[in-house]
């Protein structure tokens, strides 16, 4: 579940509770808890993120270490910091440019639009 978790973050909605069952099951099995125990304390115990929550973090890290140079260049390029046309109090935010894609599934996956 860990590795690459990211590439997570456009999957359906019907394909999160599968992996959360996934994560779930191996929370009882490392814990040796009975599966009638509510899951919320033994993750945690465990210190895990449930899996939505887990997809958004990993994203935001990649973000945030490519908005401070702690990535390879080439993941650093894929992000453009919007520039306002005219003096805003949001232009010290550090916001970025969504790129508009042109395939609906496997561009709306590209890590410069999830970001």
């Amino acid at each position: 579940l860990e590795y690459c978790s990211s590439l997570y973050s456009d999957f359906s909605q019907s394909l999160l509770p599968r992996l959360q069952l996934v994560q779930n099951a191996a929370a009882l099995l490392l814990t040796g808890t009975c599966k009638h125990n509510h899951i919320s304390p033994i993750l945690a115990l465990l210190h895990w993120l449930p899996v939505r929550f887990r997809i958004d973090f990993k994203i935001l890290l990649f973000v945030f270490k490519s908005l401070n140079r702690l990535v390879p260049p080439y993941l650093s390029d894929l992000l453009t910091l919007h520039t306002p046309t005219r003096s805003l109090k949001s232009a010290d935010q550090m916001l970025l440019v969504v790129p508009r894609s042109r395939l609906k599934h496997s561009g709306d996956w590209a890590f410069a639009v999830a970001s």
